[in-house]
């Protein structure tokens, strides 16, 4: 099989054939002219994603999830600083005086670690119902589409 492979492309170079393969397909002629009515519904262009996409899609997974989960992470973000903070108040405190006490270094930075910790599950659990109402949405227009699509365009 190899070898007939070989003889049917006998002085065409390989690189050369995918390059026009390539070139015939519709996503690297993007910027084409609007077709005619004629052609196939499988070659058209759709276009790119515009502002109004990103707008729709974050509108179906809720502006409230998106915003209230990036606040909730910068939240937590600001906590780990609090938590290392702490520890270099604990090392000062350890050059200035090798026997300072632990304790009230390590209970404020397990304090701050169990706080920043719960800020990000709540900020994780809002990402995520953004994301899955998103997916959700999408699953069922995907599907909708396709239990409707003509059917000849699949045999």
């Amino acid at each position: 099989a190899y070898q007939k492979l070989l003889s049917s492309k006998e002085g065409e170079s390989f690189a050369d054939a995918e390059d026009t393969q390539f070139a015939k397909t519709p996503a690297a002629n993007w910027r084409k002219e609007p077709q005619s009515a004629e052609s196939l519904r499988e070659d058209e262009f759709e276009g790119r994603p515009s502002i109004a996409l990103v707008k729709d899609y974050i509108r179906i997974g809720r502006y409230r999830h998106l915003f209230t989960a990036m606040v909730l992470l910068m939240v937590m973000i600001y906590l780990f600083l609090l938590c290392d903070l702490v520890i270099a108040h604990w090392s000062n405190e350890l050059s200035i005086n090798p026997q300072a006490s632990a304790r009230p270094y390590l209970s404020a930075y397990l304090f701050w670690l169990g706080m920043s910790l719960s800020f990000w599950v709540m900020g994780w659990r809002q990402g995520q119902a953004f994301t899955m109402r998103l997916s959700a949405a999408i699953h069922d227009r995907v599907i909708h589409k396709l239990l409707r699509a003509p059917v000849d365009r699949f045999f």
